[in-house]
């Protein structure tokens, strides 16, 4: 065992030596330059340390965290996965914490918490770990169960104008065996629906038949469908007119916004790009050369992204985003990688941090700036953890992350933006 492990210790060493080499050797024998438009270390974000940090009392915290800015609350669930689940709530500013109730069954999956604007009232996320059916269950002030949403196949959230919304969304069958989609909305704040159910005939093939539109991507929680519409035909010159994108408003039951599909390559790639990110309105990508972040319009478009901190410095497999409508924001964060250019030039490896970034989110049918300059919002330092976040207000909650297990971590910390 110890020879194994010496083994692969030695063909790590000899690895990073030959990276080091590689990158500091020019043509000719000569030492590569500094890396270009990497910022001297005096003009770098500097690292910013938690207001505080909690560590769990006991089991661990789950990936569903939730924060109330107005409130100074943070709500999150503390589980052992096994023999019990609790929601816990933190004051932000006393770092105390206020509430603890138990959620139900420990094997349950708590998906999202979500406060209602009504004190410490919440809705928690829950799909069955058996059936996969989800609920969106209301807890009142004193954390007793207050009514309940669904089950549905996916439960969403969406803001129209001061109002906040569930949806309930799911697929079914009418009484002649066609297929179709149910969405069913409901106040946050009383569970009360709002609204008749909206009932859209699809031809099973994710299209739906009045209007006839191919649907791309729910958005919005559920309320809006970006779509695809058929051309229409032109008499005139008797030819069928090219497909338009369009944007579907389930609330409204029509369709609010029509465009151009001017680039039929940057059309499929983000059409195969939305199967991986559900419920998106844009995305961040890596460049296809890897040299910067895009970000990704509905309809397709690139559009760079000029960051405080060179993008050359980052772990490009670092990326998380994360899209808030009801801030009008869309967040995203990238690791420095140990083995940047600078840190290769002095033969040391740096240490990682994590750089936050805030952008106003851009319109899904607009047509995007010619460059992004996202906002850099914070540096936190990093270990070997991984990491996940959320962002409200001018907080910012980390939960450190397991290594070797796929939900939650032990250690939270809280950072304040201002």
């Amino acid at each position: 065992m110890m020879t194994k492990q010496l083994v692969r210790l030695v063909v790590t060493l000899v690895s990073i030596v030959g990276l080091w080499r590689n990158a500091l050797a020019a043509p000719g024998g000569a030492p590569a330059a500094a890396a270009v438009g990497v910022p001297p270390s005096d003009l770098a974000p500097k690292a910013k340390r938690p207001s505080w940090v909690r560590k769990a009392d006991k089991g661990f915290f789950d990936d569903a965290m939730a924060i109330d800015p107005q409130n100074g609350l943070v709500a999150l669930i503390r589980t052992d996965s096994a023999s019990f689940a609790d929601l816990e709530m933190f004051d932000l500013t006393k770092k105390t914490k206020v509430t603890s109730f138990p959620l139900g069954s420990a094997q349950d999956i708590f998906e999202r918490i979500e406060f209602t604007g009504q004190g410490r009232s919440v809705v928690v996320v829950v799909q069955d770990s058996k059936t996969g059916q989800r609920v969106a269950q209301h807890f009142d002030n004193e954390g007793k169960p207050a009514g309940l949403v669904g089950p549905a196949a996916d439960i969403g959230f969406a803001t129209r104008g001061n109002q906040r919304l569930i949806v309930k969304w799911d697929r079914a069958q009418n009484k002649k065996g066609q297929n179709q989609f149910l969405i069913s909305m409901f106040d946050l704040a009383n569970l009360s629906q709002v609204g008749k159910t909206q009932v859209l005939p699809t031809d099973g093939l994710d299209r739906i038949t009045k209007p006839p539109l191919a649907i791309l991507a729910w958005i919005d929680g559920y309320t809006q469908i970006f779509a695809q519409e058929p051309g229409g035909y032109d008499k005139a010159k008797d030819m069928r007119l090219p497909d338009r994108a369009a944007l579907f408003d389930v609330l409204k039951g029509e369709i609010t916004w029509r465009g151009d599909i001017a680039d039929v390559v940057a059309w499929g790639n983000v059409n195969q790009l939305r199967r991986r990110r559900p419920l998106r309105s844009v995305c961040a990508e890596v460049a296809e050369d890897q040299s910067r972040l895009d970000i990704v319009s509905g309809l397709g478009t690139r559009t760079g992204t000029r960051l405080t901190v060179p993008f050359e410095m980052y772990d490009m497999r670092s990326l998380m985003e994360r899209e808030s409508p009801s801030e009008g924001a869309f967040f995203f964060s990238l690791t420095v990688d140990p083995l940047n250019p600078p840190a290769l030039e002095k033969k040391k490896a740096d240490v990682p941090k994590l750089d936050v970034y805030r952008l106003p989110l851009p319109s899904l049918s607009s047509a995007l700036a010619a460059e992004f300059v996202p906002q850099h919002i914070l540096r936190a330092p990093m270990d070997d953890r991984p990491v996940k976040w959320t962002i409200a207000g001018p907080w910012v909650v980390i939960l450190r992350k397991f290594k070797s297990f796929a939900r939650g971590g032990e250690v939270l910390e809280i950072y304040n933006q201002l």
